[in-house]
C-alpha cells in the first residue's frame, strides 16, 4: 500500500522538531509493509492555512491518486480545512 505523511510543527514553539512526529510514522509504515511515498512537513500555526505549502502539495498528489493511506501523528496535525 502506497503511504504518504503527514507532519506540522507550529512555528510559536521553536523547539518543536518534525522528526518526533515522522520517526514513529516511518516506523509504522515499514512494520505494515507499507511504502511511503511522500513526507509532507509544514512548519505553520495551526489557523495559517495559507503557510501550509505541503498540505496542498499533499492534496494535489492525493488528487492524482499517488497514495492510498495518508498517515499524520495526531488529528490536530491535520488542518481543519472548514475553518475559513
Amino acid at each position: 500500500m502506497k503511504c504518504a505523511i503527514y507532519a506540522r510543527v507550529s512555528t510559536a514553539d521553536k523547539d518543536q522538531n518534525p522528526e518526533t512526529q515522522l520517526l514513529p510514522l516511518r516506523e509504522f509504515c515499514e512494520a505494515q509493509g507499507f511504502e511511503v511515498v511522500g513526507e509532507f512537513v509544514d512548519q505553520a500555526p495551526a489557523t495559517d492555512l495559507l503557510r501550509r505549502t505541503a498540505w496542498r502539495n499533499l492534496l494535489d498528489q492525493a488528487s492524482k491518486r499517488k497514495m492510498d493511506l495518508l498517515l499524520v501523528w495526531r488529528i490536530d496535525r491535520f488542518p481543519d480545512i472548514s475553518s475559513p
